[in-house]
């Protein structure tokens, strides 16, 4: 009899546990579970480029032992077909693609950073909720509700701004920039931060004097040095950050960014 109770506390005391690859997918499913019931994770580190990241043996260990993975795609993450590959088959997790569960075409032209644009995530929300349902996930009901609420304010925010048009660091912030229609310049980069070359620099600039703004997105992963020709220019420098490290939830990651980003637009014309 001891022993069985014994067990008993041990298994309500366990938490479910879902792994995602990047953090603001973590993001996305807390807003989805019950925090007390199922523990979020995600697997590559701040500071390193998901595309590129190596997993390591311990990364694989919290996968074979989760409800499910949660990744991205084949194409946005290359490591993770193979580390799926070689999971053991017994007591498998269940393995869910965001880009399938959209029913988009894995691409290299397709923008991975769905994140950006609270329409798609709406759009995901429900059918991620029901392919975590045996995972602990109670729904996107009340998700749903806040998402509304966060597209609300963003639609009644965005006829008081300024200038409607940024110099974006990374193509990230540009999926936010199309879904609401704000004009953005080419970006700085597409991968990875390096030094600008003059020329390139001047064309930017001279595209943000034609949409009217002196506004530059530097996501927080990059060396703010490289930006000095533009700060040196008189632009307003935001940083934002693009993956949410220190936030528990997506609409808390959005709500902050954007109201930094609506500040800088405000004044930075």
């Amino acid at each position: 009899m001891k022993v069985l109770m014994l067990l008993l506390l041990i298994t309500s005391g366990t938490k479910k546990v879902i792994v995602t690859s990047v953090s603001p997918l973590r993001l996305i499913i807390n807003e989805m579970v019950d925090t007390s019931q199922v523990k979020v994770i995600n697997i590559v580190p701040r500071g390193q480029n998901p595309h590129t990241f190596d997993p390591r043996p311990s990364d694989v260990k919290k996968i074979a032992n989760a409800c499910a993975f949660v990744y991205i795609s084949d194409i946005a993450e290359s490591w993770a077909p193979k580390l799926v590959r070689n999971l053991p088959l017994k007591n498998r997790p269940r393995i869910l693609k965001v880009w399938k569960l959209l029913g988009r075409k894995e691409s290299i032209y397709i923008n991975p950073h769905f994140w950006f644009d609270p329409y798609t995530v709406k759009k995901l929300s429900g059918v991620l909720a029901d392919s975590l349902k045996d995972c602990g996930a109670i729904g996107s009901e009340k998700f749903l509700n806040r998402l509304d609420s966060l597209i609300l304010w963003i639609n009644a925010e965005l006829p008081t701004l300024k200038t409607k048009c940024f110099i974006p660091s990374h193509n990230s912030w540009t999926v936010f920039a199309k879904a609401f229609h704000i004009k953005t310049t080419t970006p700085l980069w597409t991968t990875e931060g390096t030094e600008l070359s003059p020329r390139k620099i001047i064309r930017i600039m001279k595209q943000a004097k034609k949409c009217g703004t002196k506004v530059l997105v530097l996501d927080s992963i990059y060396n703010p040095d490289l930006v000095t020709p533009f700060r040196e220019n008189g632009f307003k420098i935001v940083e934002l950050d693009p993956q949410g490290w220190d936030e528990v939830t997506y609409t808390e990651f959005m709500k902050k960014n954007l109201t930094k980003l609506f500040e800088a637009l405000n004044e930075g014309n």
